[in-house]
């Protein structure tokens, strides 16, 4: 692999900006212009084609309203069960649930939480979703 190449990790942070930046309903072109960068970049972001710096990665961690670790969470088992984006939620599939009367709900309350209590119940629906596999 050469040293530059995304990793399987690069990959799985893409697509954790992606839902994220769903969730919040921005746009690529609006990230992007709170960057200083193209839409296409905020593309090759998210779909793990280029690599991201720590430094844009703190760029983006405050532009999504998420700590950095967010980005990561998950990974390690994620990885380590050799999967694919198959086990990560499909952004359609979120898209789905986001234009839902429940999802709108969800979400905007959500948001509207302190961040350590957000983690704390990202971590507990985590759990529940590990635990009934």
């Amino acid at each position: 692999m050469n040293k530059r190449s995304p990793t399987r990790i690069d990959k799985y942070i893409g697509r954790r900006i992606r839902v994220r930046r769903h969730m919040l309903g921005i746009s690529q072109r609006k990230l992007a212009h709170a960057l200083g960068v193209t839409f296409q970049q905020i593309q090759k972001y998210e779909n793990g084609t280029d690599r991201i710096s720590a430094g844009r990665l703190q760029q983006l961690s405050q532009l999504l309203q998420a700590p950095p670790a967010f980005f990561f969470q998950g990974a390690l088992k994620t990885l380590a069960r050799g999967s694919s984006t198959a086990t990560i939620t499909s952004p359609i599939r979120l898209r789905r649930f986001l234009r839902t009367r429940d999802g709108i709900a969800l979400a905007r309350a959500f948001t509207r939480l302190d961040v350590n209590l957000r983690w704390r119940i990202v971590n507990l629906v985590q759990t529940l979703s590990d635990s009934g596999r």
